[in-house]
């Protein structure tokens, strides 16, 4: 077996790349964290080092001996150890991630199917034998571009679809897309070596880029999908929310009209009492009364009706998550319409009631309204035992939370931006903080003329 300097020194490099990229789309694009327990670093990169190393060794015996069966047999057992190692040393660097497996490997099988075929066309161009060098070149380059464009396309921070996209698909769904790639990617590399005429060559690289096209139209459909879905389940849940509401204001309405119809025939028994001069019980009976007021008052009074229940009928369950919800200062009551005060109200609780509800201990949910250089300006305040992952100011739906957290937010955003505001939400010191900013002398303006 010999020592090829220029190969080894180009595989270190490759694989250098290689895993650079992965770890830039799993930090920067989807937002992992790394694992805080050093000596999984180790064991990762040393299967990872192990993996590349056996290969090598596997590639060098070939060159030597020739192609023997059992080396056949290993050599395909190898190549599929090949696909999972950076799998394994994404699993022990980052802590778990639901897709590390799937993405990985798929990334892995595009990055061979794109180096295959472009070191192809490359080889064509010039007249070049294409040799396993000038692959691995090309497979280098690419990464090394790839990197750059997502360097650039995370400083300038306007669009975050990509990171949507590629969320939108499973783990599972990742290995299938996975295989279908690996199957073109050896039917590729059969026909590209052997000799076959080159029309038949031609058509095949044809065939690949149609088959990474249809890839990126399965991931911009898949998001559709999910947005579309999301946001039907949402609004499915802002109605039934909507409709508690008026059914409780409906509660509140009645028990205030009967209390209206109570009250003379109360002021007449009253009146009986005091005139049979019997003071403990009027005293005891008035007493009475001003329980039946307290039951009939909101437990919130920031200006806004319609705010106040929406806060009151929160109470309870807040409450059985060991936290406490306050309230400062005075909620415009014709700022925005009493449907959108509804919605946006119930989604910002609904989110913090489902953050604080992972964390033990008291807990507080802090609400501020005021008014700020002829802007009103609405903020809600909790804490979160997770890093949040903010794209366009929506934040990332997770398992525990699909049908609102994300969701939610991009709603919210919508509506807000109706009333000339604009929504901005901070992560600082383990808490949320969302911040709505409304143009209200403008909406107040409006609604004048």
């Amino acid at each position: 077996m010999n020592f090829d300097i220029t190969c080894v020194s180009m595989t270190v490099l490759y694989e250098i790349v290689y895993m650079f990229a992965l770890l830039f789309f799993f930090k920067k694009v989807f937002g992992a964290e790394f694992s805080k327990n050093f000596k999984r670093y180790f064991i990762g990169l040393g299967i990872y080092v192990c993996i590349v190393g056996i290969n090598y060794v596997r590639l060098c015996t070939i060159n030597s001996q020739g192609k023997h069966t059992y080396l056949s047999v290993l050599s395909l057992l190898i190549n599929l150890l090949l696909l999972f190692k950076a799998s394994v040393l994404l699993y022990f660097i980052f802590k778990k991630r639901n897709i590390t497996v799937g993405f990985s490997l798929f990334y892995t099988v595009v990055v061979y199917l794109m180096s295959d075929t472009v070191s192809f066309i490359f080889c064509e161009t010039i007249s070049m034998v294409r040799k396993e060098l000038i692959v691995i070149l090309c497979g280098t380059i690419m990464q090394v571009l790839l990197i750059i464009i997502l360097r650039i396309y995370d400083k300038k921070r306007e669009s975050k679809r990509l990171p949507l996209c590629l969320m939108s698909l499973s783990n599972k769904e990742y290995i299938l897309l996975s295989a279908i790639l690996l199957f073109v990617y050896i039917m590729e590399r059969e026909i590209l070596n052997s000799s076959v005429l080159p029309i038949v060559k031609m058509t095949m690289i044809f065939f690949v880029f149609i088959v990474v096209f249809l890839t990126t139209l399965i991931f911009t459909i898949k998001e559709k999908n999910m947005s579309v879905g999301n946001r039907l389940i949402v609004l499915e849940e802002q109605m039934k929310a909507t409709a508690g509401y008026c059914n409780e204001l409906g509660n509140k309405d009645e028990d205030l009209r009967k209390f209206r119809h109570d009250i003379i025939n109360t002021l007449c028994k009253l009146d009986g009492i005091l005139s049979d001069t019997k003071i403990e019980v009027a005293r005891d009976y008035i007493s009475d009364i001003i329980e039946d007021v307290k039951a009939t008052r909101m437990q919130y009074n920031t200006g806004c009706f319609v705010a106040d229940v929406v806060l009151t009928s929160k109470q309870k369950i807040i409450k059985e998550i060991n936290a406490k919800l306050s309230v400062y200062g005075i909620i415009p009551e014709d700022a925005v319409k009493d449907s959108d005060m509804v919605d946006i109200l119930s989604n910002l609780l609904d989110n913090a009631i489902i953050a604080c509800g992972k964390i033990e201990g008291e807990k507080e949910i802090v609400i501020d309204s005021y008014l700020e250089n002829e802007k009103w300006v609405f903020k809600i305040s909790y804490p979160t035992s997770e890093k949040q992952i903010t794209i366009n100011d929506q934040v990332l739906i997770t398992e525990d939370n699909k049908y609102i957290n994300g969701t939610g937010l991009l709603n919210i955003k919508k509506i807000v931006e109706k009333y000339s505001g604009n929504v901005i939400l901070l992560s600082l010191d383990d808490f949320l903080h969302v911040k709505m900013t409304f143009d209200y002398y403008k909406i107040k303006g409006r609604k004048d003329d």
